[in-house]
């Protein structure tokens, strides 16, 4: 998740108009202030190099996706594609919509909850040996006060936006482990393990 330094993943009146809300597509910019473009975007995203190749390896191992609701009507339904070429998505609601856009990869929509979210992604992913994605802010939350969450990887950008979509807010102390600290142009890409309770110290 791209994220500001006060804690933002969006700005302030974020919307399908308007998806990244004000001042929000800075949180973005480091997708293309390089030279290198993405293998699996391809010259849509051009990156830094280091940027590439890290952003090139977490989609790699990626097999499955789990989006919010908001994340996804904000998102138009990713045109069908989803956020991940290829990557099934597993959308979290409490409606499933009329209308769903055509496209190559199936999306589900889960009306049981995060965990059944999670249990569904899960399994997707694992006949590839691959691991899940979580995006959108409330879904990330919501992981967090559950403990299903095994790693965090944050794009922390160096911009404030005052308000918006905060990212956190877990409801109680959560323990982070340092896995890589990676300082790009324009970026800093963080990766921590969750701390779940009975592990770490």
């Amino acid at each position: 998740m791209s994220m500001s330094l006060d804690g933002f993943v969006a700005g302030a009146g974020d919307s399908a108009r308007r998806p990244l809300g004000r001042g929000g597509e800075r949180l973005f910019e480091w997708y293309f202030n390089g030279d290198t473009p993405s293998e699996y975007y391809g010259p849509r995203f051009r990156l830094s190099a280091i940027s590439a190749k890290l952003f090139d390896a977490r989609a790699g191992r990626c097999h499955a996706v789990i989006a919010g609701r908001r994340t996804y009507d904000n998102a138009k339904g990713w045109g069908g594609a989803g956020p991940l070429a290829g990557v099934p998505l597993f959308v979290l609601t409490h409606r499933v919509p009329r209308r769903v856009p055509r496209g190559t990869i199936p999306y589900t929509f889960v009306t049981r909850g995060i965990e059944r979210a999670v249990e569904e992604a899960r399994a997707a992913a694992g006949r590839k040996g691959g691991s899940v994605m979580v995006m959108g802010g409330q879904a990330i939350r919501e992981c967090l006060r559950k403990e299903l969450l095994d790693e965090i990887e944050i794009d922390l950008v160096p911009v404030l936006l005052g308000r918006g979509v905060a990212l956190f807010d877990a409801g109680r102390p959560v323990r982070l482990e340092p896995i890589h600290v990676v300082d790009a142009p324009g970026v800093t890409h963080l990766r921590y393990r969750v701390l779940k309770e009975g592990r770490g110290h």
